[in-house]
């Protein structure tokens, strides 16, 4: 006789074969195709719902391979509807999918060797919208999507919410092409109505947010303020690493991590550059170098200066024997970043400076604000804004933060002729 937990244990085991093999007696042939039918989708969930039993049974079944023929059938079956076949209210993903116009779109889709997450980027768009407008595909006005496409554009310029799942950086392209590869209209017909092809202003929810320089101002008196008021560094250390990520457009998770013993860096009297690891394309880590110089790198040596009690002219000489990190207070003693500690203090206080906006990530504007005006400064030179901050190429920075306006491409095009402007001293500035 076992002990009651080897009990408890080998008696759980039992019940949970006994209910799977009940689970698998649950679903046959006709059930799985019934349920089909009923819900018109091969969702494990809304099959398992319809059957009444748990989705992990309809996955094990749906994955047999000896079902295989069954699953082709159900397959067969939702793709042989044409879109009178159910009401636009219980139109599914799959069922969509199925449809004959979306077929065509599709294989429209394929011959241009568009990639399969921006086909489904795309689609999933569409039916969105097609499911906002209770209509099918077949029924379709390009009056009414050119309608719902406007009211997005109108909500996108002003900054406002747009209707989820419908966002007006893909539902304009989205139906762009269903008219055009489906409908044969016209690409300049489509134009017409307002479904352009035009260079968006911006893309994000955020990525328009910026913190302007008198907000600044008002932001690091406040913070020096309550550092003097509760004697707590924690204060100077947000000052100094919001400082930072503005100069040098970093995210707040990489730049709380850095330290001299664990990254590389170079530190003279003119230049300071640090071995940064940031995100880099599909998510993955990469080396990006970041260079303070000039008024930048005077304001952050005021911050060494203060928190790490070195004398100004001993910073190069003395800064790499600290040994902790560079921003201590958010970082724990098994290494772990805290980047919520430094939103949470740092929110209230851009409100209370006069930051005007009703939702914005505390942190993180800083690499928006970084971004727009480094570009306003270089006149919109990409690549070199891209390289400073960290972007993996110009085209992330064109859709973040907009395409180069008409004033700066005339400038352009007159210095490259010859001819005189009048330039505006522009810098990058606390």
């Amino acid at each position: 006789m076992g002990s009651l937990e080897s009990q408890i244990v080998i008696g759980d085991v039992e019940s949970f074969l006994i209910v799977e093999e009940k689970g698998r007696g649950l679903i046959d042939r006709v059930k799985f195709l019934d349920a089909v039918r009923r819900v018109l989708s091969l969702s494990d969930s809304r099959l398992a719902d319809c059957l009444g039993v748990h989705r992990q049974t309809v996955w094990r079944y749906r994955t047999d391979p000896g079902n295989a023929s069954v699953i082709e059938e159900a397959r067969a079956y939702l793709g042989s509807f044409s879109d009178g076949g159910v009401p636009p209210s219980k139109m599914t993903w799959e069922y969509f999918q199925a449809l004959p116009h979306i077929r065509r779109w599709k294989e429209a889709m394929d011959r241009r060797m568009v990639s399969e997450a921006k086909q489904r980027g795309l689609m999933r768009s569409f039916f969105n919208l097609c499911k906002y407008m209770k209509v099918l595909p077949s029924k379709v006005k390009v009056e009414q999507c050119a309608q719902v496409v406007l009211e997005q554009r109108d909500r996108y310029n002003r900054g406002e919410p747009q209707i989820k799942g419908i966002a007006y950086s893909i539902i304009r392209e989205a139906v762009r092409g269903f008219f055009m590869s489906v409908r044969n209209l016209s690409g300049m017909h489509l134009t017409n109505l307002g479904i352009g092809k035009e260079a968006l202003k911006g893309s994000g929810k955020y990525s328009r947010q910026y913190v302007p320089q008198e907000v600044r101002h008002k932001f690091e008196w406040l913070l020096l303020q309550k550092m003097e008021e509760e004697l707590d560094k924690k204060y100077l250390e947000a000052l100094g690493n919001c400082k930072f990520n503005f100069s040098t457009g970093t995210r707040i998770s990489a730049s709380l991590a850095f330290s001299f013993r664990d990254h590389q860096y170079e530190l003279t009297p003119t230049k300071w550059m640090f071995e940064i690891w940031d995100k880099g394309s599909r998510g993955k880590k990469k080396r990006w170098e970041k260079i303070l110089m000039g008024g930048l790198l005077d304001h952050f040596k005021d911050y060494c200066t203060l928190r790490f009690r070195i004398a100004p002219e001993n910073l190069e000489a003395e800064l790499p024997r600290v040994t902790n990190h560079l921003f201590p207070s958010f970082v724990d003693g098994s290494g772990k970043v805290r980047d919520g500690l430094m939103r949470d203090l740092v929110k209230p206080l851009l409100v209370e400076a006069g930051l005007q906006y009703k939702d914005f990530p505390p942190t993180h504007i800083w690499r928006h604000t970084f971004a727009q005006e480094m570009l306003r400064a270089t006149d919109h030179n990409y690549e070199l804004v891209a390289s400073l901050g960290g972007w993996v190429n110009t085209a992330i920075l064109k859709k973040h933060y907009g395409e180069m306006g008409e004033c700066a491409r005339e400038q352009g095009l007159m210095k490259a002729l010859g001819m005189e402007i009048l330039e505006v001293k522009r810098e990058l500035a606390w």
